[in-house]
């Protein structure tokens, strides 16, 4: 469900969502949905040069190590920007039980800001210090299912950004300058979590303003855990018309599993 209210975030229409998704969904109208509501186990905080104000991102975890006591240390030295959390400490009886808490980015205007600053929040109860590597790869997050209902406990990366190609997301999210041309390419790496096989890519798009290509179309995994890099390019063709906002999809499979990341295009 946190998946299709990305979706819907994004202005997705109904039948844009059942391209990408295979099921029918429909956007609640009534409901503000936001993008930063996503579970994702990392924050991505795009703030205004010169702005102040706070940013606040919730998320939901799951005890899988059973009873534990968990406290939240930030790691950052980004002083531009205050980091807090609430609340600071999490207490977890049973196995499988969920918790939810907030991250504050409260930003100070009267800093000098950066460009791209990075840094991390990390749970421990002490005995296991939660510090796995976040991993942002398409094909485990479906397997991890933590585009539905919960993520799980371990360190938790954060980024602000100004560009967000190089984040290791499994969407692409492209912002086009009316009129220009050019091409713009992001790079994944993804992970096999199901040993050897041969995925071939398709790409889903009606946009005719925009080439989108994938190098290499095939990804062969010889063992689970392997790692794979792929670039996507969009390139845009001036003079075609631009639309506003376009949307598709980039899906990989070796013919009986199937990984989909959500493309959106968007003019400015």
């Amino acid at each position: 469900m946190d998946y299709l209210h990305f979706l819907c975030a994004s202005n997705y229409t109904s039948s844009q969502i059942k391209i990408i998704t295979r099921i029918e969904f429909s956007c609640d109208r009534s409901k503000e949905y936001r993008i930063s509501e996503l579970n994702y186990p990392s924050f991505a905080v795009t703030i205004n040069r010169g702005g102040g104000g706070a940013y606040t991102y919730t998320r939901i975890v799951t005890s899988v190590g059973g009873a534990g006591t968990y406290t939240v240390k930030v790691m950052s030295d980004v002083k531009a920007v205050n980091i807090s959390v609430e609340p600071a400490v999490l207490d977890f009886n049973n196995v499988n039980e969920k918790r939810s808490y907030s991250v504050i980015f409260t930003v100070n205007p009267s800093m000098p800001s950066g460009t791209n600053s990075f840094g991390s929040i990390e749970w421990s109860d002490g005995f296991n210090d939660d510090n796995s590597v976040v991993s942002l790869h398409p094909a485990t997050m479906e397997k991890l299912q933590l585009f539905r209902d919960d993520t799980i406990l371990f360190k938790v990366w954060f980024a602000f950004l100004r560009l967000d190609s190089e984040l290791n997301y499994p969407s692409f999210a492209v912002t086009i300058n009316r009129g220009g041309g050019g091409a713009y390419t992001y790079t994944r790496i993804v992970t096999s979590v199901g040993g050897a096989g041969t995925y071939t890519v398709k790409v889903m798009s009606d946009v005719k303003a925009v080439n989108i290509s994938v190098e290499p179309a095939v990804l062969d995994f010889n063992n689970v855990n392997e790692k794979r890099s792929y670039s996507v390019i969009f390139t845009v063709n001036p003079s075609m018309p631009s639309g506003t906002n376009s949307f598709g999809s980039i899906e990989w499979s070796d013919g009986k599993h199937l990984v989909r990341s959500p493309v959106a295009l968007t003019w400015t």
